[in-house]
């Protein structure tokens, strides 16, 4: 059956579609696997790792899955592991900024944002742009985990590019997550900030502690400014006086969810926001490329929601509301006008949204002006299906489902080769087992990890989450990479959610694909 639309019965409401789908980019980096590994095969000559007994290790990422599969605590493995880790972060640096301008250029970006400037009658030092990175789920130093986070690198040469072209009205923003409610940067009575986790040497970002960008001897330079937009949110009314609730895609969970409704969610109505993003003229949601329990994947549409301002998400939108519907009445409200992926490090497996000891070097960027877009690219790519995400379907139910009118520019179309996807069903277990605030949110701290830099906060759950957390690292954590280290090799690939079949997206998606030749 070939893919279309939403059902007309399920198109919830009649807005304008974030963009026309128009062109997504998505650019590799040619010839730098080849080099990778020669690489790591003359520098690690005389590491473990077998190079001449085992001729199949022959890519980066089948280094990693050997190394995976025998990551026990404690082990030289993970030692090893972390050394190859920042050696290819410090091999990124030389192709990364690069590529970034390649896919800029070729996607449309400076036209577009020249579009909207010239629409707004400003000039472009009046002309304010907001960047919505993902980087406050950071839990251990970039080089550690390159694939938790957007790269600070590439968000710094887009602000230089920006700046040389005018735009100097340049604004990161992200709000606190439930991290903050966790975890400090010093004080006990309060939560790990933005500019707390930005200006971290982990992180990288030159900022004072107001989060003021600063010049190599500690000056501010006015070039940027890192903002916390839950310490600055205000209230507001949002304008949506209709229902939006998710639809499920197939009868059987709309089925499901008859039978196994849950509590009625509290509408947004008058909800705190940050003014850093309401009044932005220019919006850019810069994602980093992880799958997600909730949601299959966590792309330019699902990082929009790091907007919102509570620290307790957990709490405030999972439980008490949903985070998928908040999300798409913000964008109705407050569009991004662009996404880009940064997929150049990604986090695949169950638990890839909070961290990956064994990211997947997939070396590439994606940009797009429709945020729908650029994620349906994003979830092809990972061998998914973009219907199976909430966060894009319900998307496609608000603002259209633009796969006819995608021109997607490719060095490779194929998905990312052995990427382990979120088993199916798993979403729907955890959206009703979430609801259990206490139960959930205690899994929750329990499976999180933390750089000693931040400390737990003092809470009533909190020995008992640690007690929960030492068993996890120690024993679940590393049994888990294991398995999903298997789970890379063709003989033990069933016990893993892989991709979809290649041949059937193509198929139901071939009007992406350019009708089965392949990229445009």
């Amino acid at each position: 059956m070939r893919v279309g639309p939403p059902d007309p019965r399920h198109r919830q409401v009649r807005v304008p579609p974030l963009g026309d789908g128009g062109v997504v980019v998505s650019r590799t980096v040619p010839g730098q696997e080849a080099s990778d590994f020669a690489h790591l095969r003359t520098q690690y000559r005389d590491s473990l790792i077998p190079w001449d007994t085992r001729p199949d290790l022959d890519t980066v990422d089948e280094v990693l899955g050997w190394l995976q599969r025998r990551a026990l605590p404690d082990s030289e493995v993970l030692t090893l592991k972390r050394r190859i880790v920042a050696d290819l972060v410090g091999r990124a640096q030389a192709y990364k900024c690069d590529l970034l301008e390649r896919v800029l250029e070729e996607s449309g970006f400076w036209q577009a944002i020249e579009r909207r400037r010239k629409a707004s009658g400003k000039t472009p030092d009046e002309f304010s742009v907001l960047i919505k990175p993902n980087t406050m789920m950071v839990w251990s130093p970039y080089e550690v985990d390159p694939a938790n986070a957007t790269d600070p690198g590439l968000v710094l040469h887009l602000v230089a590019r920006l700046w040389e072209r005018g735009y100097t009205s340049l604004t990161i923003g992200e709000a606190q997550n439930v991290y903050s409610h966790w975890y400090t940067a010093g004080d006990p009575h309060r939560g790990r900030t933005v500019p707390e986790v930005y200006g971290w040497v982990g992180v990288g970002y030159p900022i004072d502690g107001e989060g003021h960008s600063v010049d190599a001897d500690g000056r501010r330079d006015g070039r940027f400014r890192v903002i916390d937009q839950t310490l600055e949110a205000e209230g507001h009314t949002h304008d949506f006086g209709q229902e939006l609730r998710f639809i499920p895609r197939t009868s059987l969970r709309r089925w499901l969810s008859r039978v196994l409704p849950c509590a009625k969610r509290r509408t947004l109505g008058e909800h705190p926001l940050a003014p850093s993003l309401r009044d932005a003229d220019f919006r850019i949601s810069f994602a980093c490329n992880k799958t997600h329990t909730s949601c299959f994947n966590t792309l330019t549409l699902k990082n929009v929601y790091g907007c919102f301002p509570a620290a307790n998400k957990f709490l405030e939108y999972h439980c008490r509301r949903d985070f998928d519907w908040p999300t798409i009445v913000l964008l109705r409200e407050f569009p991004f006008h662009f996404g880009i992926i940064d997929a150049l490090f990604s986090a695949d497996g169950v638990l890839g949204f909070k961290a990956d000891y064994f990211p997947r070097m997939t070396r590439t960027l994606i940009a797009g002006e429709d945020l729908v877009a650029v994620d349906i690219v994003g979830s092809l790519k990972m061998g998914l299906d973009p219907r199976r995400s909430r966060m894009i379907w319900l998307a496609a139910q608000v603002f259209g489902f633009p796969i006819d009118r995608i021109r997607w520019l490719a060095d490779d179309t194929e998905p990312y080769p052995k990427w382990i996807n979120i088993p199916r069903g798993y979403d729907w277990i955890q959206y009703r087992g979430e609801k259990w605030y206490f139960a959930s949110s205690y899994l929750g701290q329990a499976t999180s990890e933390m750089d000693p830099h931040f400390q737990p906060r003092p809470s009533v759950e909190r020995d008992r989450a640690l007690a929960g957390q030492r068993l996890y690292t120690r024993f679940i954590r590393p049994g888990l990479n294991i398995v999903e280290g298997w789970g890379r090799t063709p003989r033990w690939g069933w016990l893993w959610a892989r991709a979809d079949r290649p041949e059937r997206l193509k198929r139901e998606y071939a009007e992406v694909y350019g009708a089965g030749q392949g990229p445009r």
